[in-house]
């Protein structure tokens, strides 16, 4: 079949490869495997020895990126309170 004829051809894309995803988030390679060094890399699928990164798992690593990435929460301080004189 050729790829003119290919369903990820249509527009919805199911997933990518992983040149695919490295392009579409826009780092390199090299980053994707340093970061896949560290366990922070997205979920990998081998399907007859092509790895793939679903759209399920490419959504699922930006949104963990995003946590990382948050800054934390502030704190309320406490309201000052006045010294009453006695």
């Amino acid at each position: 079949m050729s790829l003119e004829h290919s369903p990820a051809r249509g527009g919805e894309r199911y997933a990518f490869k992983i040149a695919e995803f490295c392009a579409a988030h826009r780092i390199s390679r090299s980053k994707f495997y340093q970061l896949k060094k560290i366990g922070q890399a997205p979920r990998i699928t081998n399907v007859d020895g092509a790895q793939i990164i679903t759209i399920e798992d490419a959504a699922a690593w930006r949104r963990e990126r995003a946590e990382q990435t948050a800054p934390a929460p502030v704190a309320a301080e406490p309201a000052e309170q006045s010294v009453a004189a006695e």
